[in-house]
């Protein structure tokens, strides 16, 4: 195993009954596209754009994620999930001298920016061990810098057929490179320094990698069976928001990229922002964009125009598509869970003197607003939006209100995750009391925050747990049920989701068609 930092076990503690819930993450977003380097799907946790710069490189003409990226932490953003896809593209390599014979490793992640370099000794090693050798592999910053960013170390490695310190199995466990040749009967000569000056001899790349073509939708959505693209986002506990950048072209994603994101947003809990094609150059041409588009979720956001701010990369003001900045906002905004407050108290303040592309005129406004898509205005310095945040279609209770929405998600993956410990409890009556009580002060601590428009609590939400909402089956299984209803539009507008917890999993379904006599029986 490699001498490197390594987070170790990972904890995730379950509520006890006596704690109150506490909110969910509401902040986390997730960007699935091309970068620079770093490893491919594979989702990774990053909390500044330094992060980025370290794991998947700096901004790149071909790669709009990056400028997404950046713009989000700019915004306010402070916890970020990147998901690296690329189309085709091909890995650097590294020929080891063996003698007479070659060792050939190839870096782990596709590009042609991977700066690799390995350095191979025998110290503390024994003469008579002719077959052990130590390998050090780094990864530098670039491929013009000596600074070092990642660094394994492997320590008396040997070339011995079948053994487990053989360097192909290894370097299985390897983040940076592995062996791609037959392993030689001789191990790797020392290497010998290239100067006077050097303190260590490295080896660098024989062969570079190659970037591949610009990404395709197909590569965005990737594959739901291999947790490929943006299907990799399944190794992850939690995300809220989900951007896919444009393609380094400025277009897209496209419709089936945009429903497959949709659906997977709807499986998560999670809000899609979408931007508009580069194409949408004026409020008419976006008004036919968006109808030849035809695409409507109330688990996406778009925003409209793009926005215009200095490009780091060449000094100059361009314009960029909304999604990463706006991202950035409602995360924000978001940061502590409190999805619900009121819309004029997280009215749009963008940072660092951006500007709307163009002005959309009020008639031309109100037919994008029509079709849901959030317009984006110049007040002096300041970029805001004019009214509440809406989704690309109606969601359950038929509002477009962004603020509703999250409300809804927010409050039932709180009650989920905080309701987790039950699992370890005996299922009685007891337990669905305590359950009961504790989802009940819950709901009344964010009702007094202003989650929900209506004043009493009994338009506004209630909880069900007790012996009419476990059936035999659900008994036998072990299950605990929880009906939450909640009305996060209109008072008495009730949307009725059961929460069910089984060892291992939990389950989270909307209730359709369950009339007020029958939740009063079931209470009873």
């Amino acid at each position: 195993m490699p001498d490197r930092h390594t987070p170790g076990i990972l904890v995730e503690e379950s509520v006890a009954p006596e704690q109150a819930i506490e909110n969910a993450a509401a902040a986390i977003t997730a960007f699935v596209g091309r970068t620079l380097r770093g490893p491919l799907n594979l989702p990774t946790e990053i909390n500044s754009f330094r992060d980025f710069n370290e794991v998947f490189g700096s901004l790149w003409r071909s790669s709009p994620l990056s400028f997404s990226v950046e713009q989000y932490f700019l915004q306010g953003g402070r916890k970020a999930i990147i998901v690296r896809v690329i189309n085709g593209g091909s890995s650097a390599t590294i020929e080891i001298p063996c003698g007479d014979e070659i060792l050939t490793l190839e870096a782990r992640s596709p590009g042609a920016h991977e700066a690799l370099r390995v350095s191979v000794d025998y110290d503390n090693i024994e003469d008579c061990d002719e077959q052990l050798f130590n390998i050090v592999i780094q990864r530098l910053r670039d491929q013009r810098s000596t600074i070092v960013a990642d660094q394994e170390i492997y320590r008396c490695v040997g070339v011995k057929e079948n053994d487990s310190a053989n360097i192909a199995n290894v370097l299985l466990d390897s983040d940076l490179m592995r062996v791609i040749s037959e392993v030689p009967s001789q191990r790797p000569d020392r290497t010998v320094k290239n100067s006077a000056l050097a303190e260590v001899a490295y080896l660098g790349l024989s062969a570079k990698g190659s970037d591949g073509s610009e990404t395709t939708d197909y590569d965005l959505i990737g594959s739901a069976t291999e947790a490929t693209g943006m299907h990799a986002l399944q190794k992850v506990p939690c995300f809220n928001f989900l951007v896919l950048p444009a393609h380094a072209r400025g277009e897209g994603p496209g419709p089936v990229a945009l429903l497959a994101a949709a659906r997977l947003c709807r499986q998560r809990g999670a809000i899609l922002l979408t931007d508009p094609d580069a194409a949408w150059s004026n409020p008419a041409a976006a008004i036919a964009g968006f109808r030849r588009l035809n695409f409507a979720s109330d688990n996406a956001l778009m925003f409209y125009p793009w926005l215009r701010m200095i490009n780091r990369l060449t000094g100059k003001m361009e314009d960029f598509p909304p999604s990463g900045a706006m991202a950035g906002y409602l995360a924000r905004g978001s940061a502590d869970g409190k999805v619900w407050r009121k819309p004029e108290e997280t009215q749009v303040l963008l940072r660092g003197g951006i500007r709307i592309s163009q002005i959309v005129p009020d008639d031309q406004a109100v037919q994008l607003r029509a079709m849901g898509v959030n317009i984006l205005s110049q007040y002096g310095s300041l970029v805001q939006t004019g009214s509440e945040l809406m989704t690309l279609g109606p969601g359950p209770g038929g509002s477009r209100s962004l603020r509703a929405r999250q409300v809804l998600q927010q409050a039932i993956e709180s009650i989920r995750q905080g309701t987790r410990w039950i699992v370890f409890q005996k299922n009685d009556e007891y337990l669905w009391k305590k359950v009961r009580l504790q989802v009940e002060a819950y709901l009344a601590k964010i009702h007094r925050e202003g989650a929900f428009p209506a004043g009493k609590r009994s338009q506004a939400w209630f909880v069900l747990c007790g012996p009419k909402t476990h059936s035999e089956i659900d008994l036998a299984e072990g299950a605990l049920n929880i009906i939450v209803a909640l009305a996060p539009v209109k008072p008495g507008r009730f949307l009725i989701y059961r929460i069910r917890h089984l060892i291992g999993r939990s389950d989270v379904t909307r209730v359709i068609g369950l009339e007020l006599e029958s939740i009063n029986y079931l209470s009873g």
